[in-house]
């Protein structure tokens, strides 16, 4: 498929599936080779017999859904931001924990592809700045529609390019070798974490939630009104005091009433009501 094709067939779908072009713009190759494939699969010739054949089949359009996933996650991604994720954010919600006695320190990770940022909260939350104030238990959970993604995650296992941007020391305390040449997360490590699938536009894990991070998704990828939708939900499973991290070259839609910005340049918010 040349990517005029791709450009023409995305605009005319991606609105359907509640997603917007311009979230696109810098990934379509990448849309444009797995389309390629699907027609080929298909014996398609060309975008106007897809075009028909999503007509013709309705449950194509999950399919295409699933073609328009982009998974990018790395360990520590945007490091300053994972920093200060470590150093301020998640001492911060330790004290609180300690302060009212809970049970537990819950963490959603919307959009959490392989497990990649999950598993980073978990380690910062074992061996980071939080660690020493004997917090409770942290919960994490990571969502993801994609079920190639959820299962990798589950395993736990990546190469180990991954880790380039971990701590060094806390690569050496977090990680085992694996079978292939890679590296696992250790099991303690692991035991805090559960990953389970889902469509960020349709459905959340149980709230609420002390840290939500959704960053590189939702407000990259949705259309507008999606996104005013989806961010309502987020902020309903947001706990009150309650952080939200988003991509750090993101934008909330509109002006949301219940989150005020407390590091506007590395994009994380409070639920304020």
């Amino acid at each position: 498929m040349h990517d005029r094709d791709c450009a023409d067939l995305l605009a005319e779908v991606l609105p359907t599936l509640g997603l917007r072009v311009e979230g696109y713009r810098r990934v379509r190759a990448i849309v444009r080779k797995r389309l390629g494939r699907r027609l080929n699969e298909l014996r398609l010739p060309d975008r106007a017999a897809y075009r028909a054949y999503l007509d013709e089949h309705p449950d194509e359009w999950a399919v295409l859904a699933g073609l328009c996933l982009i998974p990018v996650s790395r360990f520590y991604r945007d490091t300053d931001v994972f920093e200060h994720i470590a150093q301020d954010v998640l001492p911060r919600l330790a004290r609180d924990a300690v302060a009212q006695g809970a049970e537990q320190v819950r963490v959603l990770s919307a959009g959490c592809a392989s497990g990649e940022e999950a598993y980073s909260i978990a380690i910062a939350w074992r061996l980071g700045a939080a660690a020493p104030l004997a917090p409770p238990r942290l919960e994490t959970i990571g969502v993801d529609a994609s079920p190639t993604m959820i299962s990798r995650a589950r395993l736990g296992c990546y190469p180990r390019g991954s880790f380039k941007e971990l701590p060094h020391d806390w690569a050496t305390a977090a990680l085992v070798n694996g079978d292939d040449g890679g590296l696992c997360i250790r099991t303690e490590i692991r035991e805090g974490v559960r990953f389970v699938q889902g469509d960020l536009r349709t459905e959340l894990p149980e709230g609420p939630f002390d840290l939500i991070l959704c960053r590189n998704s939702a407000f990259t990828y949705f259309d507008l009104a999606t996104q005013r939708v989806f961010l309502e939900r987020l902020c309903d499973s947001l706990r009150v005091f309650g952080v939200l991290v988003i991509g750090h070259k993101e934008e909330l839609p509109g002006k949301p009433e219940r989150l005020v910005p407390v590091d506007a340049r590395r994009r994380i918010f409070e639920r304020c009501s």
